[in-house]
């Protein structure tokens, strides 16, 4: 039997909400991240990744070739199951970046999303939003086929040249409706990069409005406490 309030009513599920991270718990999530790098100074993101990793006493793939950035344990039934761990750090009025789209697209179970926002410097995590996202919903979010918005058929026959300007811009247009068409209902928005020097990358986002939505019918409240209790709060 479920536990009952005293009145004999199962007790109310916690209301989705973000973590409010003190000024005290942001001291300790840079002072485990520093401690992961012996003091030497990180990208943000890696701050904020790194040190609840830490906290949280999950496993860091030394490649960057994982779907996820973590990997964490849990009991599924009565057997301990891998569960990986993706963690983002964004100002909070910013879409959420996903990062490479061949990467996010190649995610397959069932995984935790943790976003932090800060505010100000991009280390003054405010707030922590922890999600729990199946699979089956993730995979739904991307077309059935994410191999014509590789960064391979992408910049097909594009290079850095500024001599390509032109044919890029017809190349974004194109890709436009072709994400439309291809992802009609998807949160998630397809973020091309190219620069005149190297870059030529295919990466993703959730625009904020997108968040709210999914956050709210994703939340874990026990992650949501795990995290809090390794901050010390």
């Amino acid at each position: 039997m479920s536990p009952s309030k005293p009145d004999g009513n199962p007790p109310a599920t916690p209301s989705p909400a973000p973590l409010t991270v003190s000024r005290e718990q942001r001291q300790r999530l840079l002072s485990a991240a520093a401690a992961q790098r012996n003091g030497e100074r990180q990208d943000h993101g890696l701050v904020f990744q790194e040190g609840l990793a830490a906290l949280l006493d999950l496993q860091v793939p030394e490649e960057y070739t994982h779907p996820v950035d973590a990997y964490g344990r849990e009991i599924v039934g009565s057997a301990p199951q891998r569960v990986g761990y993706s963690f983002k750090s964004v100002g909070r009025r910013n879409a959420v970046p996903l990062g490479s789209f061949e990467r996010a697209s190649s995610i397959s179970e069932d995984f935790y999303l943790v976003v932090g926002n800060w505010v100000g410097a991009k280390t003054s995590i405010r707030h922590i939003y922890a999600l729990k996202i199946p699979a089956s919903l993730w995979r739904s979010m991307f077309p059935p086929d994410p191999t014509p918005f590789s960064a391979a058929s992408v910049f097909d026959g594009i290079t850095n040249s500024r001599a390509d300007d032109g044919a890029w811009k017809e190349r974004r247009k194109a890709l436009t409706r072709q994400w439309s068409e291809a992802a009609p209902y998807s949160p998630i928005t397809l973020n091309p990069k190219r620069d005149h020097k190297n870059q030529r990358r295919v990466q993703c986002s959730i625009s904020r409005s997108a968040f709210a939505p999914l956050f709210f019918f994703t939340y874990d409240a026990a992650l949501t406490g795990r995290i809090a209790d390794a901050l010390g709060g």
